[in-house]
């Protein structure tokens, strides 16, 4: 366990001051073991810290990080068992290998299976959730296992018992295919990802959620506001849902400050209200 840790390189954005506690378990006893000796403190939950933006202060939380912890991903039964710290690039990959074609979508989606369970992430027309048969969870009591009809599924929302802390493996299960003809849809996914969206630079993935039947990024777009700048956070001059970090050089609050400019605006001429697709993490 680190004491008062820099947070800008644990999360995709970029920014960020430090964390009063970082815990990297290697398991995952270890990992529920550090939380039950330190349950007096806030815990934060991270994977690739992609959708998150932390404050440029001092965050009063204990991180705990599960990439080394949760990493095993198998196939049991022609079921997909993952653990949380597994990315999403890797899980379509290994799906792929085994022919599940409709696991394409999470190829491009940033993140881990952690936060793509939390939020239900999806791509393309398909989310997560739809192919879920179970997930484990740790919670004050234990490990138990939930199923998705016990949840209230949402776009990029699921909302969990209030005992639920974090997910820790979930069980997929995709139709049978060809696996040359997932490699070829995991290819043509990150192709138009790569063409529509910007890569190599420090962004969280999607700012916004899309309004229903609208996308917020071409809202953006259509404001004539690709490219605009606050300090050195920039809507990016690629997709209009991307606000990137220039040089690794903004603060939290340039970007905070963006994202209030840009509701502001799509409220103004749209009347619609954006709402974020973000998590942000404070003291308050």
């Amino acid at each position: 366990m680190h004491k008062l840790y820099p947070i800008k390189k644990l999360n995709s954005w970029r920014t960020g001051g430090y964390v009063k506690l970082y815990s990297k378990p290697n398991t995952l006893e270890e990992l529920v073991s550090i939380y039950h000796q330190n349950l007096s403190e806030r815990t934060i939950w991270l994977g690739l810290g992609s959708n998150i933006l932390f404050p440029d202060e001092v965050l009063d939380a204990h991180l705990i990080h599960t990439v080394k912890a949760l990493s095993t991903i198998e196939l049991r039964h022609d079921l997909v068992y993952a653990e949380s710290g597994v990315t999403l690039a890797k899980t379509a990959k290994f799906c792929a290998k085994h022919g599940y074609e409709a696991s394409a979508f999470l190829a491009g989606i940033p993140g881990t299976i952690g936060g793509a369970l939390k939020m239900n992430a999806g791509a393309y027309g398909s989310e997560i959730w739809q192919y879920v048969v179970s997930a484990e969870v740790l919670t004050d009591q234990g490990i138990r296992t939930l199923y998705a009809d016990e949840l209230i599924i949402q776009y990029r929302r699921v909302i969990l018992p209030e005992d639920v802390k974090v997910f820790l493996s979930v069980v997929l299960k995709f139709p049978k295919g060809c696996a040359i003809a997932a490699k070829a849809s995991i290819k043509h996914w990150l192709l138009k990802r790569n063409s529509t969206q910007p890569i190599g630079t420090y962004n969280c993935g999607s700012v916004f959620k899309n309004p229903e039947g609208k996308s917020a990024g071409k809202m953006i777009d259509d404001l004539g506001l690709l490219g605009h700048r606050i300090g050195h956070a920039r809507v990016s001059p690629k997709h209009g849902n991307f606000i990137e970090n220039i040089d690794m050089q903004a603060t939290t609050q340039d970007i905070l400050s963006l994202i209030t400019y840009l509701k502001q605006r799509v409220l103004e001429h749209y009347g619609t209200k954006l709402q974020l697709e973000v998590t942000m993490y404070d003291n308050i």
